[in-house]
This record gives C-alpha cells, structure tokens and sequence, in this order.
C-alpha cells in the first residue's frame, strides 16, 4: 500500500509537470504568433505599375498593384516596397485583432535625378514647375526622375523662358539651356549732318 501511495504521487506530480509543461508552450506559441488571431494585410503600391513587398522574414511577393498577405499574427510588422529605380519604401505597422483586415499604402518615388540649368545671360533665378529656386544660373537642380518638369528662368530686364516637358533620367542628369531675350531693345541713331530723315 505504501509503494502504490508512492506512485501516485509520482503520477501526480508528472502530470502536473506536464500540464505546466504544455501551458509554457502553448502561452509560448500564442506570444509568438504560432496560435492566436491571424489578419490579412494588403499592400497596394502607388506612384509605379509594381514593386517587390517583403514582410518580416517571409518570401517576397509580386505588387501589381496589390498583393494580399494571409495569415499574418497581430502585432508588430516590418513592411519593405521596393523596385528598380525608385526610393524604397519601408513601414512598420501594428496589426490588431480587432482589424482583421489591414491596408498598407505603399506610395514610392522614383530616384532623384539632376537639371543641370544654364542661361544667356548667366544669374537669373530658376522656378521649377513654378517653385523658386534658391539657386541662379548657372546651377543643378535635384528633381525626382523619370518626371516632367517645367523649367523657368526669370532676370530682370529679360522675358521669362521657359521649357516644359524636361525629364531627368533617374540617378542620372539632363542639361537644360535657356536664352533670354530682352524685353525692350533701344536702338540710338546718329546722322552727319544732324536732322537726316528716318525712314
């Protein structure tokens, strides 16, 4: 009777260790991630056709524009966009249970490139799609690549030039020159004798 005493509380204590056991594990995988609410996030790219979008640790995935990602634990997320000549665009985002559903806006700009603006005469200010420059002529402009832009050059004494539709290659530079013309020309005239007629 003594030793059967004994082995139930052996039993005893084993299955208690045991349920301590699974409860570290199972507490262990729901803080994890493992176990718990899982949402959905989708990333959805603007400003190119498509992008690469990394989350966390997982394999990449193809944006075009959107991608949805399943089964992602709530908590905290790294979210990377990015593509071949365009900044790259990273997030951190806090998914909850109480969204199931989460949006990730991921709006990426291409690389800057360079205006590299000069003018006759030389010192006049520069307007770039309407926005004053600090620099004057002679100067490089950063701008962003693989985007239109409006190039203005205003001196006093002089009418404005302007050239539209200017597009600097991403990472790379475009020249762009501008002649001024004056706005009033005076001409003096001279005759010898004095009192010619002008005609």
């Amino acid at each position: 009777p003594a030793r059967t005493g004994r082995g139930v509380k052996l039993f005893a204590i084993a299955a208690a260790l045991t349920i301590v056991v699974v409860a570290a594990v199972v507490g262990a995988l729901v803080f994890t991630g493992v176990l718990g609410p899982k949402v959905t996030v989708v990333v959805t790219v603007t400003g190119a056709p498509g992008a690469i979008v990394h989350l966390d640790d997982r394999p990449p995935m193809r944006a075009e524009p959107s991608v949805t990602i399943e089964k992602v634990p709530v908590g905290s997320h790294t979210v990377i966009v990015e593509e071949n000549g365009y900044v790259t665009f990273p997030t951190q985002i806090v998914t909850t249970a109480d969204t199931p559903f989460f949006q990730v806006t991921a709006p990426l700009k291409h690389l800057q490139g360079k205006l590299s603006v000069t003018s006759e005469p030389s010192g006049a200010t520069i307007l770039v799609d309407g926005r004053e420059q600090a620099q004057k002529t002679p100067a490089q402009i950063e701008v962003e690549g693989e985007t239109m832009h409006e190039v203005t050059a205003r001196l006093a004494g002089y009418k404005e030039q302007h050239k539209s539709d200017v597009t600097a290659p991403a990472a790379g530079e475009i020249s762009v020159k501008l002649k001024l013309v004056p706005e009033k020309v005076t001409v003096h005239l001279g005759s010898n004798p004095a009192g010619a007629n002008i005609e």
